[in-house]
């Protein structure tokens, strides 16, 4: 099933250029049955005042020129115009290059009005530091534009006001096969976070990456030099982690496994790790036999779990201090050499984290999926909740041109993506780094879900064949990426620098697991897309916060029984409540 998704992704033309839970309000019916009278009146006046366009109307399809074909490309005759709001961050000006000049007039702003008809006309925008503040001004004033990417928080009270156009009939006529395997192609999760009671409120925007797990990262080098194989089993990890330590393979200070103090989704030292090894998904929203969903946190398997940290802790394995550690005590930690074991994301392979250019050399490190008790293949974790909503308003005239920006938008990026970036990069003493995001189009930050994998595959079947013809396909970071990992692999480039880039790309690398977990359907993604009511945002955040403190606790040494009384306090003090709300969600989705 995943090669089939992989390959409508790929005739699609989602190789674009590479960007950077549970907790609000369960929206009630007033938003989809507000859209729909809107709908209704809207079928019934154009009716009485133009029998022939009556089909079109309710199809959502084009007024004032073009015939109701339902082109996902169709041009408007008679230029339309839509208001929108968005956050002026992560956009640069250049007013010495054509094209890149204001959010006015720009490379995006005339592919919407030569390509498409759609004139856009920005009512506001604000920082994003504001932008909620500018939105919460807006929604009291009644004053809301056609369309605007929003947070989820936004999201809700827009639909809790009836604000929401239902897009259910209009992304199923219009959307591109583009945009439908990118929204599509993460299992539901996208579409999944702007469906209520069956209908598409808004539009899905993928975006939010799957493989957002934790790896194991090891030192190779130090395997080899006390003659160890690659752990495969969790007692065989804290034993090589003990290993290093006896030979003191860091230094006096040897730690055996670097870790973050907190429960708090850090990527680098992530406690979640071994946490993972046990299907302890902390924080995780799953789905039992039943069909209901259970949460993670507080489910037999954390205790078994906990024990381990417990025993690591305890044995010296985790540095005394670990609760304390933060980003840059455990970066130190890591480029100094001080430790060699770390699980963390799958961008901790980047060479500020894990490489010291004067220290180590190119291959150092490995990574591996994980571990488990038994040796089993290891299931992953991530949630793929999209981080952004993409607002429609309801009743306005001409729902399907937002369906129409997003499909030219990943159709340009994927046939000029040195025109239409969202990079721009500039040589610096003979190298090439990014200074400049270009965020003009609509939909910032959109792309399919599974995009690193498949550009990371693409790359290693160039290396392998000799054939980099789809390579040229790809956005221009990737493609230098594919250049980076060619000079190791086929030239001999020793550069420690690239580290980082070989060790997400390479053979062996990241992506390459996350292909194959994704094919072997090994990486669960959380059931829990929407903050899913008020009680939920106020309070589930306080609540785990006072349940993971405990779990720290543990693992420096209290009693293991407390994991009990832990969870019989997060159960009591709103976890009752939070768990029904949830399903009460879920239920809504279905």
């Amino acid at each position: 099933m995943k090669r089939r998704v992989v390959a409508a992704m790929l005739a699609a033309g989602l190789i674009l250029g590479s960007l950077t839970g549970c907790g609000g309000q369960e929206p009630e019916s007033k938003a989809s049955e507000e859209s729909k009278e809107t709908q209704e009146s809207a079928a019934q006046d154009e009716q009485e005042t133009d029998t022939e366009s009556e089909a079109a109307s309710e199809a959502g399809t084009e007024q004032g020129g073009e015939s109701a074909t339902q082109d996902p490309f169709g041009k408007y005759e008679d230029e339309i115009t839509l208001a929108v709001a968005r956050s002026s961050s992560y956009m640069t000006f250049d007013t010495k290059q054509d094209g890149y000049g204001s959010l006015e007039d720009n490379v995006w702003s005339r592919a919407y009005k030569e390509e498409l008809g759609i004139n856009l006309d920005y009512i506001w925008t604000a920082p994003e530091s504001e932008y909620n503040t500018k939105w919460n001004v807006s929604i009291t004033a009644e004053d809301i534009p056609d369309v605007a990417i929003v947070s989820e928080s936004i999201y809700n009270q827009l639909l809790e006001g009836g604000y929401v156009q239902d897009m259910t009939e209009v992304y199923e006529q219009y959307a591109s096969d583009a945009y439908k395997a990118a929204a599509e192609g993460d299992g539901g999760v996208c579409l999944g976070a702007v469906t209520r009671e069956g209908r598409m409120m808004g539009l899905p925007h993928p975006g939010a990456t799957p493989d957002e797990m934790e790896y194991l990262y090891i030192r190779k080098d130090w395997l080899e030099e006390l003659n160890l194989p690659v752990p495969t089993t969790m007692e065989e990890l804290v034993n090589t982690a003990k290993a290093f330590m006896e030979a003191k393979l860091g230094g006096e200070n040897t730690v055996g496994m670097a870790f973050y103090g907190e429960l708090g989704f850090p990527g680098m030292g992530d406690l979640r790790g071994v946490f993972n090894a046990y299907n302890a998904f902390i924080g995780g929203w799953l789905e039992d036999e039943n069909g209901d969903l259970i949460f993670g946190s507080i489910q037999p398997q954390v205790k078994e779990a906990l024990q381990v940290l417990q025993d690591m802790y305890k044995d010296g394995v985790m540095a005394a201090d670990f609760a304390n550690a933060n980003w840059d005590t455990l970066t130190a930690m890591l480029t100094s050499g001080q430790c060699g074991i770390v699980y963390g994301n799958w961008w901790l392979g980047n060479a500020d984290k894990l490489y010291n250019p004067e220290t180590m050399e190119l291959g150092d490190w490995i990574v591996i999926e994980g571990v488990t008790p038994d040796g089993s293949p290891c299931m992953g974790y991530s949630n793929a909740t999209p981080g952004q909503y993409l607002f429609v308003k309801n009743g306005i005239q001409h729902p399907e041109a937002v369906v129409k920006m997003i499909n030219l938008q990943f159709k340009l990026l994927e046939e000029a993506p040195g025109t239409y970036k969202m990079y721009r990069y500039q040589a610096e003493d003979g190298t090439e780094s990014q200074i400049e995001s270009l965020y003009f189009c609509i939909a910032p930050f959109m792309r399919a879900p599974w995009e690193k994998e498949v550009s990371a595959r693409i790359i290693r079947d160039a290396l392998e064949t000799g054939d980099d013809s789809q390579v040229a396909n790809l956005g221009a970071d990737y493609q230098k990426y594919y250049g980076d990992v060619k000079s190791i692999v086929k030239e001999g480039n020793t550069d420690v620098n690239l580290g980082g880039i070989y060790i997400m790309y390479g053979p062996d690398g990241v992506f390459e697991l996350v292909d194959k977990m994704w094919d072997e359907d090994r990486i669960y993604l959380d059931k829990c897309t929407s903050v899913c009511s008020e009680f939920v945002s106020q309070n589930i955040g306080n609540m785990n916060a006072v349940l993971y403190g405990e779990y720290l606790k543990i693992i420096m040494g209290e009693d293991i029984d407390n994991f009990d009384k832990a969870v019989e306090t997060w159960m009591k003090t709103g976890g009752e409540r939070v768990i029904e709300d949830v399903n009460a969600w879920y239920q809504s989705t279905r």
